[in-house]
């Protein structure tokens, strides 16, 4: 039994750590996480500032909700293979509820800043804009 739950754990890192550089969601080398490097050609200045918190809130938006999808996967396992034991279905729905209530509060931050970043004249080119 340890070793599953050992496999399991092995796999939702896997998972939450590849996903997003598979739908290509995250930084490539080709366009930096910062968008400025100082030169006089690109300057640092404050948009470069918003775009670079903009850019990381995309990425920990993509980990968040590819983890929260694992996570209620897992919920469903439990569920589904408790058969009849009420602890594991407890421990289902906990998951459930507690995966669903961050999401939204996940989510709900990410809609705060982003008009936060709208109402300073950020123009971003995250694909969440």
């Amino acid at each position: 039994m340890k070793k599953l739950k050992n496999k399991i754990l092995y796999t939702f890192v896997l998972i939450t750590v590849s996903v997003p550089s598979f739908v290509q969601a995250v930084w490539t080398p080709g366009s930096p996480l910062v968008p400025c490097n100082g030169s006089k050609e690109n300057p640092c200045n404050f948009n470069s500032l918003v775009q670079l918190v903009s850019n990381i809130i995309d990425f920990i938006i993509y980990i968040s909700v590819s983890a929260s999808a694992v996570m209620f996967a897992y919920a469903g396992f439990l569920y589904l293979s408790s058969q009849g034991d009420t602890g594991k279905v407890k421990t289902a729905h906990n998951i459930f509820k507690n995966v669903g209530w961050g999401l939204v509060f996940v989510l709900g931050a990410w809609l705060i800043v982003k008009a936060i970043l709208k109402g300073l004249g950020a123009e971003g080119t995250s694909l969440l804009n």
